[in-house]
């Protein structure tokens, strides 16, 4: 990259004066003065700052970070209208009649919120300035303009002292320009490793790089929309992971809510390239972000195993929208047999119709009357909605059609029983992804070839082909299926050879509690009715 030639390019762009007084309970007030458009430009870049929204005083006291947020920000654009590419940087600059020494309660926003004393000391440019303070830096490609909102204030934690009466405090900003040869247009590449404890979840992006450039802000989220930004590559979520026990639903939402289950990360360098976004689970449950954001299980192996019917069964998630046998939605612990009953035909003759299916009605039969604990069980109206195509849809497509209205030839398109299957959307919502391919990637697949999603899927099974309630509705003839090397697809509703193995579902009741265990298979959870014993 060639030697740079700075030149200054802007001054008296806006000019900051809080005068703070005492008056009454000890107020503080904010002048911003600007009434007029400046345009300053040397050849062929400019700078230029518009009053839109003029402010004169502005929350005459001290304010809290949100508040600081929602404050109607000053607007400037950098605009470079050269050939070349530039670089800019924006420094705040003190003036000698600012009276007010302790600054440490001064906040600054332009990009990201951040105390003042904690930017960088740099070279002043104004004779009437006695210090100056770097905000941000940045490069603008050939033509490029970027606009920018400065807020400031002071933080709710000001003392109503002495030391902060009566003062004053002006300054303005000024924002240098670069000309450079080279302008770096490569993304970087994000890259980072957790580590975890039974309080805290630390995450190191330090491993992030790009190849022409450093990075110069790293941004962490939980949910892959909001986002903390930090210069910062280490962050620290807290996590509690105490399980408290009592109703089923409960405990696992409270456990879900404790926990960080997923940390998104991605990096931006100094020429303001960001990153794809890379994420990485940390526990055992993830919401799907469907319509009903039902809480689910992912991964290999995760701890989800409950002792039913004297027998390990497994935790699909807490579903919601559940609507029970009086009509009413409520949010439902879904659970599934961890080994297959045996091998079954979906139907004994070929008609891929759940209601009148033999498989169904053996098990709300004969399976069902072998069942200890039945008072756990709930009987609930099940989506049976059918696929409108010969393709295999998405995983996110399928569970919309499952719970659609298209079905063949005018069927219902639900059934309401105790007993049922797994849907594919189960099987495919319960992948942690892998190393090559998202759980995102994942979803929005058809799973005809995607072997790092099965083998990231606990409700996968090498040594069984499954059946599942999900049907074509575009014939009377074909079933969905999990197949052993981890392929959704379709097959005739009476095919037996082999037999195709089946793995009872069902709904726990709301009175269902859980009293003990940790979810692993050698201390699963233990259920209990309501009122059955002390919690």
């Amino acid at each position: 990259m060639s030697k740079k030639r700075k030149i200054i390019i802007g001054i008296l762009l806006i000019s900051f004066v809080i005068i703070i007084t005492e008056v009454s309970h000890a107020l503080w007030q904010i002048n911003l003065e600007q009434n007029s458009t400046n345009v300053i430009t040397l050849t062929c870049f400019k700078i230029e700052l518009q009053d839109n929204n003029p402010i004169n005083i502005q929350r005459a006291y001290p304010i809290s970070d949100e508040e600081g947020n929602t404050l109607t920000p000053y607007t400037f654009t950098i605009k470079n209208t050269c050939e070349t590419y530039a670089s800019y940087q924006i420094n705040l600059e003190i003036l000698n009649t600012t009276t007010l020494e302790n600054l440490n309660f001064l906040k600054i926003m332009l990009e990201d919120k951040i105390l003042f004393n904690d930017l960088d000391d740099t070279t002043k440019t104004l004779k009437n300035a006695k210090s100056s303070k770097k905000i941000e830096t940045g490069y603008l490609d050939k033509n490029q303009e970027k606009t920018f909102e400065l807020r400031l204030w002071l933080d709710e934690k000001t003392p109503a002292n002495e030391e902060f009466m009566n003062k004053i405090f002006e300054s303005k900003i000024i924002v240098i320009s670069s000309y450079i040869k080279e302008f770096d247009k490569e993304a970087p590449i994000a890259s980072f490793d957790v580590t975890k404890t039974d309080e805290e979840l630390t995450i190191d992006a330090s491993g992030s790089y790009d190849e022409m450039s450093n990075i110069k802000n790293y941004y962490y989220s939980r949910d892959g929309v909001n986002y903390e930004k930090s210069k910062n590559s280490s962050y620290t979520f807290k996590i509690n992971e105490n399980i408290k026990y009592g109703k089923g639903t409960t405990s696992l939402i409270e456990l879900e809510q404790n926990t960080v289950n997923e940390v998104f990360v991605k990096v931006e360098d100094e020429y303001g390239n960001q990153s794809d976004v890379k994420s990485m689970i940390v526990g055992d449950m993830l919401y799907d972000k469907t319509v009903d954001n039902n809480l689910r299980y992912v991964g290999s192996t995760p701890n989800n195993y409950v002792f039913f019917n004297n027998e390990l069964w497994r935790i699909i998630g807490v579903m919601n929208n559940i609507e029970d046998g009086n009509g009413e939605k409520t949010s439902r612990i879904k659970i599934i047999r961890d080994e297959s009953i045996g091998g079954f035909a979906w139907d004994n003759n070929g008609i891929n119709y759940w209601v009148n299916s033999s498989l169904q009605k053996y098990l709300n039969s004969t399976y069902y009357n072998s069942i200890i604990n039945k008072e756990f069980m709930s009987e609930v109206l099940w989506n049976i909605g059918a696929n409108n195509s010969y393709e295999v849809p998405t995983i996110l497509r399928i569970y919309e059609l499952e719970r659609g209205n298209f079905v063949y030839s005018n069927r219902l398109a639900t059934w309401k029983g105790i007993i049922g299957l797994m849907f594919p959307s189960d099987y495919g919502y319960a992948t942690s992804g892998g190393i090559s391919i998202s759980r995102i990637e994942c979803l929005n697949n058809s799973w005809n070839n995607v072997t790092e999603c099965s083998n990231n899927d606990w409700l996968y099974q090498s040594n069984s082909t499954q059946w599942t309630m999900f049907t074509n509705g575009v014939d009377n003839l074909r079933v969905y299926l999990i197949y052993s090397i981890g392929q959704i697809s379709t097959y005739a509703a009476n095919h037996t050879h082999p037999p195709k193995s089946a793995r009872p579902v069902i709904y726990l009741k709301e009175q269902v509690k859980i009293v003990s265990g940790d979810g692993s298979s050698t201390s699963p959870y233990r259920l209990e009715m309501l009122g059955e014993s002390n919690e």
